[in-house]
C-alpha cells in the first residue's frame, strides 16, 4: 500500500490518478502509515509535519518519499539525512514517480537527477583540492610561490621582478616544478590544476 499525505486535494487527485486508487490511500496523519509501506508527502504542504514525525523516532520501517514544487539540493540534503527515502519534484512523469516508488520499496534511495549532479560536482571540486593540496605538498615554499604565479599567467620576467630573482634561478624553479609534478610545459601544468 503507498500512502499519501497532502492537505491539497489537487495534489491528492493528481498522485492518485498518477498511481492508481487501488495502489494508494489518502491519510490525515503521517502516524497512520503501516510499517513496511511508502508514504508520499507534499512538502509543500506538510513540510512542518514532515520535521516533526522525522524528529520522533518514527518507525525506519516506513518508506518516505517526499514530494516538492521545486526540489532544492539543501532540503534533500536535510530531509535524507534524517531518514527519507525519496525526495523529487511533484510533478515528475508518471513512468519516473513510478520508478522511484520501485526504489524504494526494493530499500533504495532515490533523488532527482540535479542532486545527484550536484553532489558529483561538490565531489569532484574536493577531490580536486585534494588532488592540488598533495601536489603542492612536494614542492618548497619558494616553488609554491612561482608555481602561483605561473597559474596566474606570469611570464618569466614578471615572476623574476615580483619575486626579486634573476632571470635564470627562476627558470631553475621552473624547470624544478616541472620535473616535480611530471609536465613540460605550462599548458601541461595548467591542466594539473584548473578544473
Amino acid at each position: 500500500m503507498i500512502y499519501i499525505y497532502t492537505k491539497d486535494v489537487e495534489i491528492l487527485k493528481y498522485l492518485e490518478d498518477t498511481i492508481s486508487p487501488a495502489k494508494s490511500k489518502y491519510i490525515e496523519d503521517i502516524e497512520q502509515a503501516k510499517d513496511d509501506s511508502c508514504v508520499i508527502i507534499d512538502f509543500n504542504t506538510c513540510a512542518k509535519d514532515l520535521y516533526s514525525f522525522l524528529k520522533k523516532n518514527y518507525k525506519k520501517s516506513i518508506k518516505i518519499i517526499v514530494l516538492d514544487n521545486k526540489p532544492k539540493n539543501d532540503i534533500a540534503k536535510i530531509l535524507l539525512s534524517n531518514g527519507v527515502r525519496a525526495y523529487g519534484n511533484m510533478y515528475m512523469l508518471p513512468i519516473h514517480l513510478n520508478s522511484c516508488l520501485e526504489t524504494v520499496k526494493n530499500n533504495q534511495i532515490w533523488v532527482y537527477p540535479e542532486f545527484i549532479e550536484s553532489i558529483m560536482s561538490e565531489l569532484n571540486k574536493k577531490y580536486n583540492q585534494e588532488v592540488k593540496s598533495s601536489l603542492t605538498d612536494i614542492l618548497t615554499d619558494r616553488q609554491k610561490e612561482l608555481l602561483d604565479l605561473l597559474l596566474k599567467g606570469f611570464s618569466n620576467q614578471e615572476i623574476s621582478d615580483k619575486l626579486e630573482i634573476s632571470l635564470h634561478t627562476t627558470k631553475v624553479h621552473i624547470s624544478n616544478i616541472y620535473k616535480k609534478l611530471g609536465v613540460n610545459n605550462r599548458i601541461s601544468l595548467s591542466k594539473l590544476f584548473i578544473t
